[in-house]
C-alpha cells in the first residue's frame, strides 16, 4: 500500500481517493504470474520466490480484499443512500416496467420462428413462458400454443406488436 500511495504523488486524486487505492493496492494474479518468471528462467530459489508472492498475494486478497467497504466508509467515499447510481437505476427500472409488456401469442403465430414475425426493430422479445418454463427466445425459435412472450419496447411498438397481434 505504501508503494502505491509513493506512486500515486502527482496524480490529481485527494488523500482520501489516493489512500484507498493504496489500499486496494496491487493484488491478485498479476504478482503471481510475474512471479513465475524466476521459475521459468531458472534462477535458483524460485520456487521460494513464488511460494512467497503466492503467499503475500493470497493474504492480502483476504486482508484487504475484505475491508474494502469497511476503509470506503472510514475515508468518506461511499456515497449517500439516495446516490445518483441509484437514481438512475429507479429511473431505469421504472421506464422499464412502464415499456414492458406480456403478450399471448395468437394462434396465427403458432409454428413460426420469431425472426418471421417482422416486429418493429426496437422491439425486443425477452423471454418466452411456455407451460410454467421460461425460455430464451432466439431468432429461430418457433413459438407455441399459449406461449406468453414478455417484450420490451417504446410504447408505440408495443402498440403496433398488438394492433398486428389481434389485426391477424
Amino acid at each position: 500500500p505504501v508503494s502505491v500511495f509513493i506512486s500515486l504523488g502527482n496524480s490529481s486524486l485527494n488523500w482520501r481517493e489516493k489512500t484507498f487505492i493504496a489500499w486496494i493496492g496491487l493484488r491478485g494474479a498479476v504478482p503471481v504470474v510475474m512471479a513465475t518468471y524466476p521459475l521459468v528462467a531458472g534462477i535458483g530459489r524460485a520456487e521460494y520466490i513464488f511460494n512467497l508472492v503466492f503467499f503475500v498475494a493470497v493474504t492480502s486478497l483476504m486482508i484487504q480484499g475484505t475491508s474494502i467497504s469497511i476503509v470506503a466508509k472510514w475515508l468518506g467515499l461511499i456515497s449517500p443512500e439516495n446516490s445518483k447510481h441509484e437514481q438512475i437505476e429507479h429511473t431505469a427500472t421504472a421506464t422499464l416496467k412502464n415499456n414492458m409488456s406480456y403478450v399471448n401469442v395468437p394462434s396465427d403465430f403458432v409454428q413460426k420462428n420469431i425472426v418471421d414475425l417482422k416486429l418493429p426493430q426496437d422491439l425486443l422479445i425477452v423471454l418466452i413462458e411456455r407451460k410454467g418454463a421460461v425460455i430464451i427466445p432466439r431468432g429461430g425459435t418457433q413459438l407455441e400454443p399459449h406461449d406468453k412472450l414478455m417484450v420490451i419496447a417504446e410504447k408505440e411498438s408495443l402498440t403496433q406488436l398488438k394492433e398486428k397481434i389481434f389485426a391477424v
